[in-house]
């Protein structure tokens, strides 16, 4: 999960996308929402099967 959550941070902070004027999501982000903080590009990712497998009391 530390692997994802790595390259999940490098694509949403760094890595410019050339469809979208070579900006990174979080330059498009704060473009359409100036008040957004980075805490909402940055949760955490989720592992479905861990959560299949979790048993619900």
């Amino acid at each position: 999960m530390q692997k994802a959550l790595t390259y999940q941070t490098f694509f949403n902070f760094q890595r410019p996308d050339s469809y979208k004027e070579n900006k990174t999501p979080w330059q498009l982000a704060k473009e359409k929402c100036p008040n957004l903080q980075e805490e909402a590009l940055l949760l955490p990712p989720v592992d479905p099967d861990a959560l299949m497998n979790k048993k619900v009391a």
